[in-house]
């Protein structure tokens, strides 16, 4: 996945490119008590992310193609990634471990 692999790689203007000009990245209560928050804009949110996911695993959340943070094979984090117009639109972290379950996160790679 591209966004993974800028993000792992610190390319913070490939992060830009892939992000829709008014990206979100949007949190639950679970990932802001691990140190998230909500944020807007394509620099912030490609801030955000610059220079993570380097734990990120590919993986199928929710059925769709996504990431996900799981120490020792146990889902922490999901990234599901809203895309359309070629770009990355909205990026929803779950963390809270009931709607994890809820959505079947399967782990693809790694």
């Amino acid at each position: 996945m591209a966004f993974r692999n800028a993000a792992r790689e610190g390319d913070l203007d490939r992060l830009i490119q892939l992000l829709d000009p008014e990206a979100a990245l949007r949190c639950d209560a679970a990932a802001v008590e691990l140190g998230a928050s909500d944020l807007r804009g394509a620099s912030a949110v490609a801030a955000f992310f610059k220079g993570r996911a380097r734990g990120a695993l590919l993986a199928e959340v929710g059925g769709a193609p996504g990431l996900v943070w799981a120490p020792g094979g146990h889902s922490k984090v999901a990234f599901i990634f809203q895309v359309g117009g070629g770009t990355v639109r909205a990026i929803d972290l779950v963390a809270d471990p009931v709607h994890l379950e809820e959505l079947q996160v399967e782990i693809l790679a790694t």
